[in-house]
């Protein structure tokens, strides 16, 4: 979020309900964040915070004090990505705070934001059809793109690293215990893009295609 964006949603403690349904509606993110004198993060107000209290008779120029949220979650600056959106879905919020070493809010994540880069007409493919060897005896029950890295598996993460580049279309080539890779990453939907999938051969079969003669395998095509 752009710094001049982020100031028009920052109000005080002190604010008026008004004067949160304002910061709400100029910053444009279904949020205001309550902060002290320094931009030091006291809690939050969204639509709900505020329209809940207006039902129960609280008039606009109420102090917004007693209905801020003040245990909304926050991150520190270079948070990545994947952290976020794991912090998102785990606790079904759409927005997170980003404070410095002193608490100041420096930032905000939007889940629209995190999700929806400039999408791209290119499509991606990722190559995940190995045994990985080289790890066994881990790979022997998991594929290796399914091995977890900081708490998410490794294919989920370029993933979602093609979607914040504008990808929405991603291919990935599976093998070897692909079953697993599909149940875990479906459509990808979930990850705001499209997932299709390309089952590789395994390797004598397309060794044996190569070797294949011409007239032999002329045979199985249909269209002669």
């Amino acid at each position: 979020m752009m710094p001049g964006r982020l100031k028009r949603l920052l109000i005080s403690d002190g604010a008026k309900i008004c004067d949160a349904m304002r910061a709400i509606e100029a910053g444009a993110a279904e949020i205001a964040l309550v902060v002290d004198d320094e931009d030091r993060l006291i809690g939050a107000l969204s639509d709900g915070d505020i329209r809940r209290p207006l039902l129960q008779g609280a008039r606009l120029d109420s102090s917004v004090c007693q209905y801020v949220n003040r245990n909304i979650r926050a991150v520190r600056e270079g948070t990545g990505r994947a952290e976020v959106l794991d912090i998102m879905r785990a606790h079904c919020i759409q927005q997170i705070p980003i404070v410095d070493e002193f608490n100041r809010v420096v930032g905000l994540h939007l889940l629209q934001e995190i999700l929806g880069a400039a999408e791209r007409p290119n499509w991606a493919v990722i190559m995940a059809g190995g045994r990985g060897t080289r790890l066994s005896p881990i790979t022997q029950t998991i594929p290796k793109p399914l091995l977890p890295v900081a708490g998410r598996p490794i294919l989920e993460r370029l993933v979602l690293h093609l979607v914040g580049y504008g990808f929405r279309r991603i291919f990935i080539s599976i093998n070897y215990l692909g079953y697993m890779i599909e149940e875990h990453l479906r459509d990808g939907s979930s990850l705001g893009c499209k997932i299709e999938y390309l089952r590789e051969l395994p390797l004598a079969l397309r060794i044996f295609a190569i070797l294949l003669p011409p007239t032999v395998g002329s045979v199985t095509n249909p269209s002669r």
